[in-house]
């Protein structure tokens, strides 16, 4: 009896240990601790970078995180962290490798030099090819970006956009940004200082996004590809305003010929880009087209249809137009399963009265969405609406 009973624990501590394994072995420590580990072991470094308001970081965790086969690659090839980018170490973390969007992956040399920063997540797939990418040791590391070396002179006004202190945290006049990039020596403008400023203060459209432009093949040496294209998509954005002003009845078409002259390629940005157009334009007709053309030729981004289509929804109440934004969103669905698409799609029925077809859409939205610690809020509302 004995025996058995001890038996049986043992095969209750190994079922534990397997559950327990079945996730990704966060470096406990501060970041010093994690630079040193991964020096002394020689492994590259993966950095979560989150905050606890971030509904996607929730699904990176569940998803790839607590996955088998996923934490078991990352714990073999890596020293993972997580760090919560508004507490503790995270706002100084943030405010070093320009971190402005979650959740953010950083990924850094086993001597602490970055080597590449991927923003958002791109499911489970998506996320181990960027892991099997750094992985390979085919990334050049940024010799310029060590991330040892924190104490950075940033401007005041900087700094407190960083703050771990949500009450204390400002935004800058976009003169103050201007006055202070203008005092700038031209070469002074490559270091890492001005190019925090430069890259994540672009939002507020500074005097020096045609300055990217301009030098954006030696950028590209310095900086990681992401943040060079999201100050393009600033700029880019710029020009777009300025068209939506001129009121041009082929805008769009000169906005491609902008963006080739640009040298933009990326199909996400270009279609973000001209979704930005048409919004402000208020060309509805052409937005659902739009969401067409990027479904039909192979160019689908479902986020992005489902910010057009989600806009179709709260802007026109043309039904011819509402159910072309149904077969749109469909097809998104189709493509990505995920809790808000087919909250739009539901609300898209019940504003074209498909009741049956709300009821049943808003229902899965709402189970997936709890599934994932998603607020489905809308969704639990539009269901009141139905029942």
């Amino acid at each position: 009896m004995n025996i058995l009973k001890s038996i049986g624990l043992c095969l209750v501590f190994l079922i534990s240990s397997q559950k327990l394994q079945a996730e990704v072995d966060f470096h406990k420590g501060d970041f010093a601790s994690l630079l040193a580990k991964a020096k002394e072991l020689k492994k590259p470094i993966l950095i979560d970078a989150f905050t606890d308001w971030c509904g996607p970081c929730k699904m990176l965790d569940k998803e790839v995180f607590q996955d088998e086969k996923a934490s078991a690659y990352i714990n073999k090839n890596f020293i993972a962290y997580k760090l919560d980018m508004e507490k503790g170490e995270g706002p100084a973390v943030a405010m070093k490798f320009r971190v402005n969007a979650y959740p953010s992956t950083l990924f850094l040399s086993s001597d602490g030099l970055l080597l590449t920063k991927q923003i958002g997540f791109p499911k489970k797939e998506g996320y181990l090819k960027w892991c099997k990418e750094v992985a390979s040791n085919k990334l050049k590391p940024f010799s310029n970006i060590q991330a040892s070396n924190m104490d950075l002179d940033y401007p005041d006004f900087f700094k407190n956009s960083y703050t771990s202190d949500k009450w204390k945290r400002s935004r800058p006049k976009v003169e103050m940004i201007n006055e202070y990039l203008e005092s700038q020596e031209q070469e002074e403008l490559f270091n890492e200082v001005n190019w925090g400023v430069i890259s994540v203060l672009a939002r507020y459209k500074h005097n020096k996004l045609n300055w990217v432009l301009k030098n954006k093949s030696r950028l590209e040496k310095l900086y990681p590809e992401s943040e060079i294209e999201g100050v393009m998509e600033k700029l880019v954005g710029l020009k777009a305003d300025s068209l939506v002003k001129l009121d041009l009845a082929d805008g769009d078409k000169v906005l491609k010929s902008l963006m080739d002259e640009m040298g933009i390629k990326d199909k996400d940005m270009r279609n973000n880009s001209l979704f930005g157009f048409y919004f402000k334009s208020k060309r509805w007709s052409e937005l659902i087209d739009f969401a067409y053309k990027i479904s039909d030729d192979g160019q689908a981004n479902p986020g992005t249809m489902n910010s057009i289509c989600w806009t179709i929804y709260e802007k026109s109440d043309d039904q011819k137009l509402l159910k072309k934004a149904i077969k749109a969103m469909e097809t998104a669905v189709d493509i990505d399963d995920n809790p808000y698409y087919i909250d739009t799609l539901a609300h898209l029925y019940f504003k074209t009265k498909q009741m049956d077809k709300a009821r049943k859409s808003a229902m899965v939205a709402l189970r997936k969405g709890k599934e994932k610690e998603m607020n489905m809020k809308a969704t639990e509302q539009l269901l009141d609406k139905l029942n």
